[in-house]
């Protein structure tokens, strides 16, 4: 395989071999035998080397892609993973494919040396030692081009740094998108990611102004010059003009070595990188030998180069040490045994998050882990899983573990699916999870019942429902050890009973386990067999509900400040929940808005559609689109400076053969010294100025394309930022990053090299037919019907291609999806130990996309096969044309013909697979600007309407009017005939039975979705005449998730920098967050990670409260903003809404009603209607009202 990459290379060499210094002695026929034989020798093995490269590429990728970027992520210490797992996108969907395409390479950089000593010994030939004066040439300029491909290294690197940035802010903007448009912060976040754009395209810009200047195209011309100069008896005739000329004109002989001279040691250098990282899992070495012997190799060879640098960090990340913690899955006596130990999430002084944890769990017991918000709770459990490093003491599980995160996890699959995993099913055992998990229920509303969709990280699930499924996974995987992370925080309390009853408790479906539960239920605790107090990182208590109450310490502190809150009769009440009270609360459970939308389109039960392909030729206004993105001057300035090189090469070939031609005049002519002076000067003159137009032609279509990909990038960009929420609960996170990864990628790098090179190979075939018509007009016939096969050809191979390439685009971007939810559950997918399941899934997608992948190389072969053979024709005809017209040519214009003729061979076939390849890449423009033509929301700001004043709304008055409401047209209304009013600086609770429509109307609030019917009314101002930036800066929202971006915490209290530190100590002092945030080295310039994956839950919560406390607004909604946050905390915050919202307009949506009793209404949603409207002291009243059947079973009456 490794001796015949290059056909003609190979073939020569071969040729050599079998005559060698026999050549004077063997007969003509004999020679031509030998000829043969290398000939038949190369023509069977050349296809074979391609189709074996095309075989390993698609392995390469399964390799990297499949197994090490799934199972090396998982392992990343938490400290690390939030920095890589950004640039683990990129890893997959960029830095993979620069490393195949330079596989597909690999044969033309060995083969490089092989090129050039052949055609050093052709030319020698030829010229004698001015063959070598090219080669000297090119020696001197290394020292320049080594400069000129560092600074291409140096800004690919910085431009994918910038790549990896953007593609994580983009990241966060889609996972974090409603709390975007709800905060009205759309644009700040987008210019962070116009910014890191603006870097990126900044360093393509530069590295395409730097590879323009290591092209050179005086190897001829040195040649020449030094044959010409060396001695007065050196004639330049036809047969060394031309015969040198298609030598260094088809890149075989000098020409190569200023790009593949070292092409060949830069491949040895990455080989066994490459080879460390696909065939083991142990880390591979930073710093290689010879790292410096590369820098002057091909443009593929310095991304690669840098893509492996890059896969060689992502793969040398702090890993995990497993040996911290004894896991012994298969040991009999099932237990947890932690012995003063002290846990860190890095290794290093001060460091620790838990200190000298001592805690023994034996079997079938159940333990509660209490404490106030930041204390540890969370990190406690991460550490029994593994996932924290032990500095001092030790500790073992002992049993298969089973883990509910306090953010759940849901995947892009059916209810079925997310609750079976990985298991096998078993019927009887699954309708009891069911069941035990209060999910039975919703199934009777769902249209596939269990086999509905439930979307991406169940985006159409409410915060309790997610939970329900999380928990119902544990169950159901039928583990010995049960970690769960406060799973009954975000749920009703009627429903977290039931959970606790039937799932948790002592009689619940778990009472044969070990459970470890963090909870901030108070209710409960007195039912578990142990409790953990957390304090600060310390284990403050421990022992039963009744020793720690006797105890008289924290704890009992901390029930009796929670009792004090309570109605006298609530411990007696506490088990007064009736099986039909019960009963009459299970009613529809998951979200109104989607399950309208099942109810009404029964034909699917898929939340998600299959991302749609197109099937015919790109149409000709993506062409035109693009071509506009570039810009008339742009598109002016690169037609004059392409048609000014092309009429430098067209003279250029006149005059050389012109020249050569003097040797046949008279002696005298050629030894006039003065008159080939004059020749060399011209000749060399016409060099320059083709060089010089070309580099510019060059360079301005690289520019003038990056500029289109910029413009491209933020057209879409601003598309992602005014687009619809229901677009996005059905479109998966994975498929948007793919275009704003893959496809850009292929837009900044791919398309580029494509246009550079159709508009070049056009013109270089354009030069050579022209000439070759011009001095050989007969030619003409057998080009034109040449070119009608070529065009046949074309017809039949383009639509394939492009078809190949649309659906193999199509098939990546499931690759994206599940690398995305493995990425977020990789907590998980540890805990459960089927890290190898989610493996072979990826390897699974990652052979779908491979289906495709491999065709469109098979294709390209079959294209190359096809473009030779006919190629060869034109040369042959020439060839045969000149020898019958020998009488007529002189051997200058016969040279000249032949020369172009044996150029178009490969000009043509490169030509066609250009335009092909220019097609198939022009589909990423495509699906691009596809998206783009998604609907919009209306405008920020409406400027028909008269600007409202900075103060509105002055009162905070709120009415709504008959307010009917659907998700989507055709879709039945989720709010129906809405109407109450809210008067200034009320405090309004909204409650209901989960999916009754409690959060619809915040987002009707917020104009997330659009009236059908009615108006909302604020201050007597009809919010949808208002711009949406308008109407949401002046509302203030915190939401049931919280949720924080990476950046400093300052950035995430003010992005835009509207308020001074002061303001904000003063908000996080509100918000007691100040005893933490205090205890940060940086303070306000505290890095958060992607996501707050550095704070808690709690944490995250309160700096949402800070966010609130700034903007003051005289309207502000909780939705279930405390539900995650322990009761001392809640009863904090809630102190602080009252003291510092005190003129402001309160709505909150609640599951825990003792935090809503004292306020002044309550409105009782029930299916999509107004059901109650009053007081809660008047509700309470009312023993028939849906009101007081929720407070009682909350053990408030």
């Amino acid at each position: 395989m490794w001796l015949v990459a290059n056909e003609q290379a190979v073939q020569r060499a071969l040729t050599d071999a079998l005559i060698g210094d026999r050549k004077d002695r063997l007969s003509a026929a004999d020679q031509r035998l030998a000829k043969n034989k290398s000939k038949t020798f190369v023509r069977v093995l050349f296809p074979t080397t391609q189709l074996s490269l095309t075989i390993i590429t698609p392995s390469v990728d399964t390799v990297i892609t499949g197994d090490h970027n799934i199972d090396r992520l998982s392992p990343i210490s938490p400290p690390h993973r939030p920095l890589h797992q950004p640039s683990s996108i990129i890893t997959i969907s960029v830095d993979i494919q620069r490393i195949l395409d330079f596989v597909l390479l690999a044969n033309l950089v060995w083969s490089a040396p092989f090129q050039i000593a052949i055609a050093l010994v052709l030319l020698w030939r030829q010229l004698g030692a001015a063959s070598l004066a090219g080669l000297v040439f090119l020696v001197i300029l290394m020292p320049f081009n080594a400069y000129m491909a560092n600074k291409v290294r140096k800004y690919q690197v910085i431009q994918m740094e910038a790549k990896d940035q953007r593609v994580k802010l983009m990241s966060e903007i889609l996972n974090a998108i409603k709390v975007l448009k709800l905060y009205a912060w759309e644009k700040p976040f987008g210019d962070r990611v116009v910014s890191a754009r603006d870097k990126e395209v900044n360093a393509l810009n530069k590295v395409a102004v730097y590879e323009g200047a290591m092209i050179f195209t005086f190897v001829g011309l040195f040649s020449f010059m030094a044959f010409v100069l060396m001695s007065s008896d050196n004639i330049l005739d036809p047969n060394k003009a031309f015969v040198s000329l298609t030598l260094i004109s088809l890149r075989v002989a000098l020409g190569a070595i200023n790009i593949l001279t070292l092409a060949c040691l830069g491949f040895v250098s990455l080989a066994p990188k490459l080879k460390i990282m696909i065939f083991s899992n142990t880390k591979v070495t930073p710093n290689i030998p010879g790292k410096g012997q590369y820098i002057n190799c091909a443009q593929r060879d310095l991304r690669c180069w840098v893509s492996l640098n890059r896969i060689d960090r992502f793969m040398n990340a702090n890993e995990i040490n497993e040996n911290t913690i004894s896991m012994d899955k298969n040991n009999a006596n099932k237990s947890i045994i932690v012995r003063n130990a002290t846990f860190s999430w890095n290794i290093g002084p001060g460091s620790a998050v838990l200190n000298n944890i001592s805690l023994e769990v034996s079997d079938k017991r159940l333990v509660a882990v209490v404490g106030s918000v930041g204390a540890g709770k969370s990190s406690l459990l991460a550490a029994l899983l593994g996932e924290l490093a032990i500095l001092e003491g030790s500790a073992g599980v002992n049993g298969t573990v089973a883990y509910v995160p306090q953010e759940p996890w849901i995947q892009n699959k059916t209810l079925k699916e997310n609750i079976v995993f990985t298991n096998e099913l078993n019927d009887e055992y699954y309708e009891r999870v069911l069941e035990s998990c209060d999910l039975v229920p919703d199934l009777s509303v769902l249209p596939d019942r269990d086999m509905t969709e439930i979307g991406e990280k169940g985006i159409n699930l409410s915060g309790g429902q997610k939970q329900r499924v999380s928990l119902a996974r544990a169950v159901y995987s039928n583990r010995d050890i049960y970690l769960l992370d406060d799973p009954l925080s975000a749920v009703d309390p009627h429903v977290g009973k039931h959970l606790f009853d039937k799932t948790i408790g002592r009689n619940g479906l778990l009472k044969d386990k070990i459970r470890i539960l963090v909870t901030n239920c108070v209710t409960i605790l007195p039912n578990v067999d142990q409790i953990v107090v957390i304090k600060n990182g310390y284990v403050s208590e421990s022992g039963t509900y009744e020793e720690l109450i006797s105890k008289n310490g924290y704890f009992a502190q901390f029930v009796a400040e929670y009792l004090s809150e309570q109605p006298d009769n609530e411990l007696e009440n506490e088990d007064k929940f009736s099986d039909e009270s019960v009963k009459c609360l299970k009613e529809q459970t998951f979200d109104k808005n989607i399950i309208q939308q099942k109810l009404t389109i029964k034909t699917s039960a898929q939340m998600t559609g299959a991302e749609r392909s197109e099937t015919s030729s790109v149409g000709l206004g993506v062409y035109k689109k693009f071509i506009s993105l570039i810009g008339g001057r742009f598109c002016a300035a690169i037609i004059v400076s392409a048609v000014a090189a092309t009429t430098a090469q067209i003279l250029s070939g006149i005059w050389l053969s012109e020249w050569s031609d003097d040797s046949l005049d008279s002696i005298n002519i050629v030894n006039d010294t003065n008159g080939r002076y004059v020749r060399l000067g011209v000749y060399a003159g016409i060099g320059v100025f083709d060089t010089i137009f070309n580099l510019i032609a060059n360079i301005g279509i690289s520019l003038g394309c990056i500029r289109a990909a910029k413009h491209l990038h933020n057209i879409m960009l601003n598309r992602v930022l005014k687009t619809p929420m229901q677009f996005y609960n059905t479109t998966p996170m994975g498929r948007i990053l793919n275009w704003f990864s893959g496809d850009m990628d292929s837009t900044d790098v791919s398309l580029v090299f494509s246009v550079r090179m159709t508009i070049t190979l056009f013109l270089r075939a354009f030069v050579a037919l022209f000439m070759i018509s011009l001095e050989t007009p007969i030619v003409l016939t057998a080009i034109i019907v040449t070119a009608f096969i070529y065009y046949y050809i074309q017809k039949l191979y383009i639509p394939s291609s492009r078809q190949l390439k649309r659906i193999e685009s199509t098939t990546r971007s499931p690759i994206y999806i599940h690398f995305g939810e493995t990425v977020s559950g990789s907590a998980s997918i540890r805990a459960y130990g089927v890290s190898h399941q989610f493996i072979q899934e990826s390897n699974r997608r990652v052979d779908e996309n491979h289906m495709c992948y491999y065709p469109c190389f098979t294709a390209a072969r079959w294209l190359a096969i096809r473009l030779e053979f006919l190629g060869y024709c034109i040369v042959f005809v020439t060839a045969v044309l000149a020898v019958l017209y020998k009488h007529k040519l002189t051997p200058g214009v016969a040279g000249l013909a032949i020369s172009y003729a044996l150029n178009i061979t490969s000009v043509l076939a490169s030509f066609v697979k250009t335009v092909s390849t220019l097609e198939t890449n022009i589909v990423s423009v495509e699906r691009c600007l596809e998206y783009t033509h998604s609907p919009t929301e209306p405008e920020w700001y409406n400027k028909a309407t008269k600007p409202l004043p900075h103060s509105w709304p002055e009162r905070g008055e709120i009415k709504f009017s008959e307010y009917s409401a659907r998700y989507r047209e055709g879709l039945d209304l989720v709010l129906n005939a809405i109407t109450f009013a809210v008067k200034p600086a009320e405090k309004v609770a909204i409650v209901g039975r989960t999916g009754a429509g409690k959060s619809s109307l915040t987002l009707g609030l917020f104009r997330l979705i659009e009236p059908v019917n009615g108006a909302i009314l604020i201050d007597d101002v009809d919010i949808s005449a208002l711009g949406l930036h308008e109407l949401r800066s002046r509302l203030t929202i915190i939401p049931q998730e919280p949720t924080l971006f990476t950046g400093t915490l300052r950035h995430n209290l003010d992005p835009f920098n509207h308020w001074s530190d002061n303001d904000i100590w003063r908000a996080l002092e509100l918000a007691h967050l100040r005893p933490f945030v205090d205890t940060l080295e940086k303070g306000l310039s505290h890095e958060i990670s992607k996501g707050g994956d550095n704070l808690s839950v709690g944490q995250k919560q309160l700096i949402c409260l800070a966010r609130a406390l700034l903007r003051k607004t005289k309207v502000l909604v909780l939705d279930e903003a405390t539900a995650a946050v322990d009761m001392e905390t809640d009863d904090l915050i809630q102190e602080t809404i009252r003291n510092e919202f005190c003129l402001s307009t309160v709505v909150t949506i609640a599951h825990r009603l003792n935090t809503i009793i004292d306020y002044d209404k309550v409105l009782v949603i029930d299916k999509g209607m107004v059901a109650e409207f009053d007081s809660p002291h008047h509700l309470l009243q009312n023993t028939n009202s849906i009101f007081y059947s929720m407070a009682k079973e909350a053990n408030l009456v």
